[in-house]
């Protein structure tokens, strides 16, 4: 069932800072992805990200929750499985250095 909105009640919008269309265009070094996932985009030949993917996968590394809604072919998965990718990532070598620590 839905929840009905009260007048006095508004929806909370995330706030996306507003750009300019002139300004630089994202590329896939300033999202906040580690070297080894840059890595694998490059082979990919996946040379800048989408609007989709420059928008979700910067606030899915902060951990927030993303609803978006983008064309077919935009990039939507990669913008989804990125994210979760680095983290993976991030938690393998963090276990791999405490293992390490532990053994010396």
């Amino acid at each position: 069932m839905k929840r009905k909105i009260d007048q006095t009640e508004e929806p909370e919008v995330a706030a996306t800072p507003t750009k300019k269309p002139s300004e630089t265009k994202a590329t896939w070094d300033n999202l906040g992805l580690s070297p080894r996932l840059l890595q694998g985009v490059a082979q990919l030949n996946w040379h800048n990200p989408t609007d989709i993917q420059a928008k979700a996968v910067p606030l899915a590394l902060e951990g927030r929750d993303i609803l978006a809604k983008s064309g077919t072919g935009t990039g939507k998965t990669a913008a989804y499985v990125l994210p979760v990718l680095e983290k993976v990532l991030q938690r393998k070598e963090k276990e791999a250095k405490g293992a390490a620590a532990a053994t010396s």
